[in-house]
């Protein structure tokens, strides 16, 4: 952990963990248990009380409301496994890193690739539409842009910024193919979402959640100098719709910053602080408890830092890399317990 607050979880259920590489053959086995359970229960199920619940008054049991509420929970489970099951068939892990404007977002993907500048940032909202990484065969990175269009990823910085002229749209998603024999992350069956900065426009948000809101992990990236936002929960509420159970991952970044405060009972509270938020969003969203083993402070900042520069890094920046692999090693490990 970062210089501040412990590193243990109270959670005593066993996690059970895959590596990317074999979470596609373990999601076909779970596909199979959720296609079943629709066909062999949970429709027998809804029929028999459709059928039921169309008799005559008269004829129906005085425990109707019971029966209507069973019925109910009976089709909110069957929209819910119908709705899954296209995730489950999907043939990647989908990650999806979001979070508030200016919270770092892109250059903690910049520094999870371990490749270089891939994704357009600087001050203000950087991202201007939901950028796609996935790993390809080859030798060579390409950009794929909505039209189907192939150019070099180098025209991203363009494209793909809210800050140059002819950018792409919110709701618009540009792939980046990246050899797969460059970069360890994507070498697995990964796929990484960018998703532009939450703004204050509700409806370009919503309609990007509907893209991301399925995702098998996400990467939730707040300013350690900031709080969690209230639009920051809406987007926790749309996971809700789809997932019971999401597999989250809290990312502070910026948490550098830190170290400019010489009081470490100050850097505690603040810790605390943050963690604390944490947990009272995952309560009143999701009615989850956080699994503080997915709870991560590091600087994406440093880490692209270090490779040509240390003479600037902060103090307790060997804690913050260490955070950083700690996160590396938790997401390429993956998990199948995200229970929907």
């Amino acid at each position: 952990m970062a210089s501040a607050g412990p590193n243990s979880s109270n959670n005593n259920s066993k996690d059970i963990t895959c590596a990317p590489g074999q979470f596609v053959n373990a999601r076909k086995t779970v596909c199979k248990s959720y296609q079943d359970l629709l066909e062999q229960v949970i429709q027998p199920c809804c029929k028999v009380f459709e059928e039921t619940t169309n008799l005559p008054v008269e004829t129906i049991p005085n425990h109707d409301d019971k029966l209507k509420a069973l019925q109910k929970q009976l089709n909110e489970c069957r929209q819910k496994t119908v709705a899954i099951m296209p995730i489950l068939e999907r043939d990647k892990m989908k990650a999806v890193v979001f979070g508030c404007t200016s919270s770092g977002k892109s250059t903690l993907i910049n520094a999870m690739l371990d490749v270089g500048h891939v994704l357009p940032t600087g001050m203000g909202r950087s991202s201007s539409c939901l950028v796609q990484i996935e790993g390809c065969d080859g030798e060579d990175s390409f950009l794929t842009l909505p039209d189907g269009t192939r150019k070099s990823v180098e025209d991203l910085e363009k494209l793909g910024s809210e800050l140059e002229d002819g950018h792409l749209g919110a709701e618009e998603t540009a792939i980046v193919c990246w050899p797969k024999s460059k970069c360890k992350l994507l070498s697995n069956d990964i796929q990484i979402i960018d998703r532009p900065g939450i703004s204050n426009n509700p409806e370009v948000d919503k309609a990007i959640n509907s893209k991301c809101s399925d995702a098998d992990v996400h990467i939730f990236v707040v300013d350690s100098v900031a709080s969690i936002t209230t639009e920051s929960r809406e987007y926790f509420l749309s996971v809700a719709e789809k997932l019971s159970k999401p597999n989250i991952f809290f990312v502070w970044n910026k948490w550098d910053e830190s170290a400019k405060e010489k009081s470490e009972i100050k850097r505690k509270k603040v810790y605390q602080q943050h963690v604390k938020e944490a947990k009272t969003l995952m309560r009143e969203a999701l009615n989850a408890e956080v699994d503080e083993k997915k709870l991560f402070f590091v600087s994406a900042e440093e880490i692209i830092m270090a490779k040509t520069d240390q003479t600037l890094l902060r103090v307790g920046h060997q804690k913050r890399k260490a955070e950083f692999d700690r996160f590396l090693k938790e997401l390429q490990g993956g998990t199948s317990k995200n229970k929907r």
